[in-house]
């Protein structure tokens, strides 16, 4: 099935730049193997590289594209990657699946997985502070007051420790960020 507008134009694979060097790397690799290309945040994707995307869809290059988005910014049709998705939902080569978020239950057995010795109460607090986000939750877990106080696979604070921590959501992702290289922050 084509997944393109009946009014779109074939595929083109003659793309320049780094989108082209892409496509000369997945042309060489075609006769050996499949390619995986994961898409992190498609919907901040821009016109030209959802045009890519589709192009290389359409095309014969054996390659799976895995898209990651966030639901609030994939129901808007601001983006070139929602619109493309609307436009191509019919088509059989795009299977879309939904995930149902993270619930505190799931987060909770997250951390007493990775920290088994911990409180239940301790890990329902984390789990709360962390909004049921993983990457929030790894954040957490990484900080100071959480790696001190954790021993042999047993994070020790007490539930209204962890409440006492200063600072959210904003806070852990703010810390986060001036700890990565200037390169990545601009």
């Amino acid at each position: 099935a084509r997944l393109h507008a009946r009014d779109e134009p074939e595929p083109n694979l003659n793309h320049g730049g780094s989108a082209g060097a892409l496509v000369t790397t997945l042309n060489g690799l075609a006769d050996r193997l499949g390619t995986v290309i994961v898409l992190d945040d498609a919907h901040d994707l821009d016109a030209a590289t959802v045009r890519f995307v589709a192009d290389v869809l359409c095309s014969d290059l054996p390659v799976l594209f895995v898209a990651t988005t966030w639901p609030d910014r994939l129901n808007t049709r601001n983006s070139p990657f929602t619109r493309y998705l609307a436009e191509a939902s019919t088509a059989d080569r795009i299977l879309r699946i939904p995930l149902d978020p993270l619930t505190t239950d799931d987060i909770v057995d997250h951390v007493r997985q990775r920290f088994p010795g911990t409180d239940p109460e301790t890990a329902a607090a984390l789990a709360d502070r962390t909004d049921r986000n993983p990457y929030l939750l790894r954040l957490l877990l990484g900080t100071p007051a959480v790696r001190s106080a954790t021993r042999g696979g047993r994070i020790t604070l007490a539930p209204q420790d962890v409440d006492r921590m200063r600072g959210g959501i904003e806070r852990l992702l703010r810390t986060h960020w001036t700890q990565l290289p200037i390169g990545v922050r601009q």
